[in-house]
């Protein structure tokens, strides 16, 4: 029997719901194939907090309190790229980051993973509407405005939809997940408005789904 995966998720007030409930599904997709996965939700008081939605997510415990992590996930919220990183969230972060051999981030969450500095010198990618500020805000990484997977070495920057960006949660590597649209199939739109088209990708059974254009 494989050993336990240990995904501790760093939520905090306004994150993006399915950006936590997304990953969060993947993983428990794949627990039915054979995979072990545990996802641990923190927070930075160990307190509830509020998603975008309003919904309130519970959490385990402090971000100050993790331990014993195999990955390390940081949903993202369309604040991390339009106001100020708190800073208190930023050390947590780097402090969850330094516990695991392996962190990934969804979608805007790349602002809060590039804020730890984990992210110089590499290339990487986001939502496609905040490319451009991530380019700007953090100018030693090399952001690739109109990409949905980038391979950097031990970087994997990867997208659109949540349900892919979970199944590649594989891997003792930094790992950046730019969920676009949440639905599998469809492409990510550039900053000039143009679809970019990806070559058919495996699914977790071995499937084939083919990325196309919108009609």
């Amino acid at each position: 029997m494989a050993a336990t995966h240990r995904v501790g998720m760093l939520v905090f007030p306004g994150v993006t719901l399915l950006d936590v409930a997304g990953p969060a599904e993947v993983l428990n997709e794949a627990n039915r194939y054979g995979a072990r996965y545990e996802v641990i939700p923190y927070s930075l008081d160990g307190e509830p907090v509020r998603s975008s939605t309003g919904i309130q997510l519970a959490v385990d415990a402090p971000a100050a309190e993790a331990a014993d992590l195999d990955t390390v996930l940081l949903p993202g919220a369309d604040a991390l790229a339009t106001e100020p990183l708190d800073p208190d969230l930023v050390a947590a972060a780097t402090t969850l980051a330094g516990l695991a051999p392996r962190v990934a981030s969804v979608c805007t969450g790349a602002f809060l993973l590039a804020a730890t500095g984990l992210l110089d010198g590499r290339r990487a990618t986001t939502h496609w509407r905040f490319a451009s500020t991530l380019a700007r805000r953090h100018p030693r990484i090399s952001v690739e405005l109109d990409a949905i997977f980038v391979a950097d070495g031990p970087v994997d920057l990867l997208g659109p939809g949540h349900r892919h960006g979970g199944e590649r949660l594989t891997g003792g590597r930094v790992e950046l997940l730019t969920a676009a649209t949440g639905r599998v199939g469809l492409p990510a739109v550039t900053d000039e408005g143009v679809a970019a088209r990806q070559p058919d990708v495996p699914d977790q059974r071995g499937e084939f789904i083919h990325w196309s254009t919108p009609l």
